[in-house]
């Protein structure tokens, strides 16, 4: 199967290197604004998250066959007696790694690739002990029934939105590409064990006038393997 690659920038920077996070919190009328900088800029505000976090990476079931999507459900741990702001285990700072029963890396290959900075909106405040929840979704295998046919046209979409003969969303709803076939398909035709590891990177830290002490979770975390079983 001709597979399709997707990719779609984010562009997100503001000016200075900074950009906006949104108001603090819900009916605050103060309407403080945070945002984001690179930790570079700001060393003072990052904490590395081997000294503050804990992630564990977990699934509904162990066994899947091919064609079934497997659900990845990552949950990040405020292990320290300090409130963090941490970026959402999901999107642009999380990756995931497959290798099969003889340790042979097997290719993720996701529909959309996301460029650029995370989304302001994914940062959080958590309290120690809280945590934060994100997801993965694979489709087991790359050579499923109709996931060829879907990407094509979601291609087309992108081709005609760029063009201007179509605006995206009412193109997903017009043409039934809102159906969910995961983030993406996990390239293999084998039957068998494999291990799967997240690593979740953040190399931004929140400036907040309101908590101007409050660190960010920045550097890089990688879950334990999760073993998953996939069948014909």
């Amino acid at each position: 199967m001709r597979y399709l690659l997707m990719v779609v920038v984010v562009t997100l920077l503001c000016g200075g290197g900074a950009r906006a996070v949104g108001q603090a919190k819900g009916g605050d009328n103060r309407s403080e604004r945070r945002t984001l900088i690179d930790v570079r800029k700001k060393a003072d505000l990052g904490i590395d998250y081997s000294q503050t976090a804990k992630v564990k990476l977990a699934s509904r079931q162990s066994s899947y066959r091919f064609g079934e999507l497997i659900s990845l459900d990552l949950a990040l741990l405020n292990a320290t007696d300090k409130r963090l702001f941490v970026d959402k285990p999901s999107g642009i700072g999380l990756s995931i790694e497959v290798v099969d029963e003889n340790g042979k890396e097997v290719s993720v290959n996701p529909y959309t690739v996301l460029a650029g900075s995370p989304s302001p909106e994914s940062y959080s405040l958590l309290e120690p002990n809280q945590i934060t929840i994100g997801g993965f979704i694979l489709l087991a295998g790359c050579n499923t029934e109709g996931v060829g046919s879907f990407l094509d046209r979601r291609v087309e979409l992108a081709r005609d939105v760029s063009a201007g003969r179509a605006e995206y969303d009412r193109g997903l709803f017009e043409r039934d590409l809102f159906v969910n076939w995961g983030d993406a398909c996990l390239r293999t035709t084998h039957p068998g064990k494999y291990s799967v590891t997240a690593t979740l990177t953040n190399r931004w830290v929140v400036v907040s006038p309101a908590e101007p002490k409050v660190k960010t979770m920045v550097g890089t975390i990688r879950s334990t393997p999760l073993t998953i079983t996939i069948a014909e």
